[in-house]
């Protein structure tokens, strides 16, 4: 997530809910990171203001033997219907608008983890 307070926010709210979190506010670190960690669940935003967006990261992301099972989840305050094709095209299974809902990421976690 490019917003550095809402990231750390979310992150606080998933640790206590018991799941091990990450958090990366910028592409470069996200791809640093996710080439040295196996994840369940990515939520990235699309819009990172950087050369490298959302969509990218989730291409590369499926791409990596590591992540392919992972459930990416975009997050964005463009959730429109052609963005959220767009998402699907990149590989992402899910698609939250900003702000978050807390329930509906618990629902995509629930089914996750089934």
């Amino acid at each position: 997530m490019n917003n550095a307070d809402l990231a750390e926010m979310t992150a606080i709210m998933l640790s206590r809910r018991g799941n091990t979190v990450t958090v990366a506010t910028n592409a470069g670190d996200a791809l640093a990171i996710a080439g040295e960690s196996t994840f369940d669940v990515v939520l990235c935003d699309l819009e990172l203001g950087e050369e490298i967006d959302g969509y990218e990261i989730a291409r590369r992301l499926r791409r990596s033997a590591r992540h392919r099972d992972a459930l990416l989840v975009a997050v964005s305050g463009f959730s429109q219907d052609a963005d959220r094709k767009r998402g699907r095209a990149a590989g992402f299974d899910a698609h939250l608008a900003e702000p978050l809902d807390l329930a509906e990421l618990e629902l995509l976690l629930a089914r996750k983890a089934k």
